[in-house]
């Protein structure tokens, strides 16, 4: 029987030798196979006569995982019987070695078995509440420990972090198919006392302290705890850290940027936190959910830091351009929340064509050969055209295109000149759509949609009217025309360049009333030059399910001097001058897929 004195980190002996013996080692039971070679291993005895290779080498002769789970389960429970439910201040010096590496080896053929869907749950319901109390205790300790060495400003024995795997498999195993439709094991997990607390004081204790940057795992938390449900994970978080949901929110980007700055980055790593951000970015019921819609400037630098990173991995990396996507979507979510839009682009406006063009090569080379992957044509069909509705971008683009080069260490094959063409394509059509503003259709639903904002107006936000240098309209709703209820539209966000059109607007007698409203909203306003221009994005789709939406982009200029105006504004006359009415000025058309 193993003394009681021994902790089962410590070194063990056996007859022949004496050898360090890992909780690693014991834990990863499959990578280790006990043949005549490594008899040496030392040994780490149970209380029967049988030793813990006499138990893993029977496991591993057993060819069906769920017999080898059900084996190891009914051997964890045979040692853990003989000892009462560790207390919080028991040492760990006070039970047997064995108990917890058996435990994250159940755990460890659990996994595989929930993943392929084995109908194992009845005896993982049945042992959890003897596996919660020895995985808290071990837990607890370890993370104790780890603090210790942060404020000695030492890295954390790898053993700690050893247990951080254990409980985060255990968590897998236990949430991996969510709540729902209704699973038992799930709700038995969750419902455990302490069990979220738990979770949440190893995410932040991540974070906590830069001296144990060295040591961040990325804490891989499980979407049904950190998302799902009002994120059930969220509010933990928040009041182990202090109880300000601001300053919790914080500490996501911020682990983001501690994962980039290992001295091995871990791409499932980055991948899964992201997720956490985006999850947390469009559910409305989440407590951090206030502070990361609309995402700050800030964001734009980080995914970009992440994609530059992604371009110096060697290709074997597989899952490079799925992150890729991710942080695109993520730069185009800032820049189309941002109250202001051509400041939030003018942060990577010069570095956006190139990170396109050089991420589109980051297909997956293991699964799929072919350069076009999914990825890569997201990348090169939606994200591309995206971005080049904005005049500067077009330019930074269509240079881009005359210099491009292919990327270091790749041959120039058929393919990648037919990826080289596809992306000057792309910005040559763009280009040409920029450059022919006539069609008459789309300059009639312009008008016409320009003359709804006005008529509704007092739908949006007032505080659009706030002085800006170069006031930005956002009018977020949806209407329809009459006389065609198929084509529905919606003004989207701004874009602002030079002007190559000028069409008058509001000249006809029916205007007048838009014309008054319009002037009295001005009025409200500081006195401001002759002219007011505001600039604005005009996104129309056909229909819901329509394969493409058009971008429409301008500058309406309203005469806000002067006493036609400030006739205008009270409703005391109707006329409007030639020289004074209001002017939009088209940028350019374009189509977005939808």
């Amino acid at each position: 029987m193993a003394s009681g004195t021994n902790n089962f980190f410590a070194s063990t002996t056996t007859a022949s030798a004496s050898y360090p013996v890992s909780f690693h080692q014991f834990a990863h039971v499959r990578a280790i196979e006990f043949t005549g070679e490594r008899s040496k291993m030392a040994i780490l005895p149970l209380p029967d006569s049988r030793t813990t290779a006499d138990v893993y080498r029977h496991a591993n002769a057993m060819h069906d995982e769920i017999e080898r789970f059900h084996f190891l389960l009914r051997e964890w429970k045979q040692r853990v019987a003989l000892h009462p439910a560790p207390d919080a201040h028991s040492p760990e010096s006070s039970f047997p070695d064995g108990i917890v590496p058996l435990l994250f080896t159940v755990i460890e053929q659990a996994l595989p078995c929930v993943r392929r869907g084995n109908t194992i749950d009845p005896p993982l319901i049945s042992a959890w509440p003897k596996m919660w109390p020895w995985l808290k205790f071990y837990a607890e300790h370890a993370r104790r420990r780890r603090h210790k060495c942060n404020l000695l400003g030492k890295f954390a024995p790898e053993m700690n972090w050893l247990v951080h795997d254990l409980v985060m498999d255990t968590v897998r195993v236990f949430t991996i198919h969510g709540h729902s439709p209704p699973n038992k094991l799930f709700e038995v997990f969750v419902s455990t006392p302490g069990l979220q607390s738990l979770l949440a004081a190893m995410w932040i204790d991540e974070v906590r302290d830069s001296r144990s940057l060295r040591d961040l795992r990325g804490c891989i938390l499980p979407r049904a705890l950190s998302s799902e449900a009002g994120s059930l994970l969220a509010q933990e978080i928040i009041n182990a850290y202090g109880g300000s949901a601001e300053e919790a929110a914080k500490l996501i980007p911020k682990r983001i940027r501690l994962a980039l700055r290992q001295e091995s980055p871990h791409l499932d790593h980055l991948t899964n936190e992201f997720g956490v951000l985006d999850k947390h970015r469009n559910n409305k019921l989440s407590p951090f959910n206030p502070y990361l819609s609309p995402l700050p400037k800030s964001y734009l630098r980080l995914a970009r830091d992440v994609i530059l990173w992604l371009l110096e991995l060697p290709p074997s990396e597989e899952e490079r351009s799925k992150l890729a996507c991710v942080c695109f979507t993520l730069i185009i979510a800032v820049i189309t929340e941002s109250p202001n839009y051509s400041c939030a682009l003018d942060v990577l406006s010069h570095e956006i064509p190139a990170l396109l063009y050089k991420a589109s090569f980051l297909c997956s080379r293991g699964t799929n050969s072919e350069i076009f992957h999914q990825e890569t044509r997201l990348i090169l069909n939606q994200f591309l055209p995206r971005f080049l509705t904005h005049r500067p971008m077009l330019d930074l683009a269509r240079e881009a295109s005359r210099v491009l080069t292919r990327p270091p260490k790749r041959k120039h094959t058929a393919l990648f000149t037919a990826h080289i063409k596809y992306f000057t394509d792309a910005v040559d059509l763009m280009w040409g759509r920029y450059l022919s503003p006539s069609d008459s259709d789309l300059r009639f639903y312009g008008n016409a949609m320009l003359s709804d904002l006005v008529l509704n107006m007092h739908q949006y936000n007032r505080a659009a009217l706030q002085p800006f240098r170069l006031p930005l309209l956002v009018f977020n709703y949806e209407s329809k025309f009459p006389d065609q209820p198929h084509d529905a539209y919606g003004v989207d966000i701004a874009l602002v360049d030079v002007a190559s059109a000028a069409v008058p607007v509001y000249a006809q007698p029916r205007h007048a009333r838009v014309r008054r409203e319009w002037c009295a909203a001005l009025a409200e306003r500081d006195a401001r030059p002759a002219w007011t221009t505001f600039p604005l994005s005009l996104v129309m789709s056909h229909g819901p399910a329509a394969p493409r939406r058009q971008v429409m982009t301008a500058l309406l200029s309203v005469y806000t001097a002067g006493e036609s105006y400030k006739a205008l504004a009270v409703g005391a006359d109707d006329s409007w001058d030639a020289a004074t009415r209001p002017r939009i000025k088209w940028i350019q058309y374009a189509f977005e897929r939808g």
